[in-house]
């Protein structure tokens, strides 16, 4: 700049910069307001903004709900939020990299087990989409003879009856398990069961 100024407006003065051009704008705009100049600034980054120790209104459709005065020490601690799938590993690396944040994971059921009634439950969705029958089930008749049909949920029952029909559950006796957890092995050969019986892949046993 020729001269310094009074005020100076900026819009988004770091959009677009790389790390190495950020820390080189926010080192001139501290030496500017160090001779004087008043720096008004729209940005999305409110950390950055806090860099230059300043006072930080918040605008929510066109009201300014927040005046935060602030100082160097005033932001010690930031929360982010981040949704998604994050592995142990990749949660290890995060948190190696930044050492002094406190990392809170939520698990909203996705990676929960899962018992053999409640997969059987979601097959029926698919069994009906892939138009077989589901509802035409007798399930007192077709879960009579396994010893474990008493412990079939009541939800689960109509679901584990169609499932017995459309042979996607065979073996034994005791080959309802409802309350059992799903190996890997159980879950593939009930879904090569269903695209067989759906006419989707032939059946590999014939």
């Amino acid at each position: 700049m020729i001269k310094t100024p009074d005020v100076l407006l900026l819009d988004e003065p770091f959009s677009g910069l790389d790390k190495e051009s950020t820390g080189h704008l926010l080192s001139s705009l501290k030496r500017i307001k160090s001779q004087g100049t008043s720096i008004i600034a729209a940005v999305h980054d409110t950390l950055l903004a806090g860099q230059l120790e300043s006072r930080t209104y918040w605008i929510r459709q066109g009201r300014i709900l927040m005046d935060d005065a602030d100082d160097s020490s005033a932001h010690s601690t930031a929360f982010f939020e981040m949704e998604g799938s994050v592995d142990q590993e990749t949660l290890g690396r995060l948190s190696s990299l930044f050492s002094d944040a406190t990392w809170k994971t939520y698990d909203n059921g996705d990676n929960q087990i899962i018992t053999r009634q409640e997969a059987l439950v979601i097959m029926n969705r698919a069994l009906r989409l892939a138009g077989l029958e589901t509802d035409g089930a007798d399930a007192v008749s077709l879960l009579s003879p396994f010893a474990a049909q008493a412990a079939v949920a009541a939800w689960a029952k109509q679901a584990m009856a169609a499932a017995v029909k459309n042979r996607l559950v065979e073996g034994s006796t005791e080959g309802l398990m409802p309350t059992k957890n799903l190996t890997r092995g159980e879950t593939a050969a009930i879904v090569q069961r269903f695209l067989v019986e759906s006419n989707l892949i032939d059946n590999q046993n014939n």
